[in-house]
């Protein structure tokens, strides 16, 4: 028995639409993680105008936010100082196991962004199955 022509068209919009959900989820994934990963330089104005940061921010988003004129203009000398404070005290590679020091990447970021990747190709790669059976 033969499937009529619009069950068939049935099964691929409706496969073409997995594939288009799978991919507006990964995509979205994508974008929102390195946006909650990163400090902006508002973040860290804010936490040194006090005198003192109570954050941890890697050495790049302090450097970003000591060259930014928002820092000496709404965090004050205060803010200015405590950014360097902080810029001071943070060492470079405190691991004493191996010679190569910590990058700062956040392995997390690249676990989810992999993982992601895996189930979207897993996905793909059943519904692709399922078109060439029927």
């Amino acid at each position: 028995m033969t499937t009529p022509p619009k069950a068939k068209f049935k099964m691929r919009s409706f496969t073409t639409l997995r594939i288009a959900m799978v991919a507006a989820v990964a995509a979205l994934a994508l974008a929102i993680v390195p946006m909650a990963s990163a400090a902006s330089v508002d973040q860290i104005v804010q936490d040194a105008k006090d005198g003192q940061i109570d954050g941890a921010y890697s050495r790049a988003d302090l450097n970003a936010a000591l060259s930014s004129p928002l820092l000496k203009t709404y965090g004050g000398t205060n803010g200015v100082e405590a950014v360097k404070s902080a810029l001071g005290t943070q060492t470079e590679g405190t691991s004493g196991s191996g010679d190569l020091p910590f990058t700062g990447a956040e392995m997390v970021t690249f676990a989810l962004i992999g993982g992601t990747l895996l189930v979207a190709g897993f996905v793909l790669r059943r519904t692709g199955r399922r078109d060439d059976i029927a």
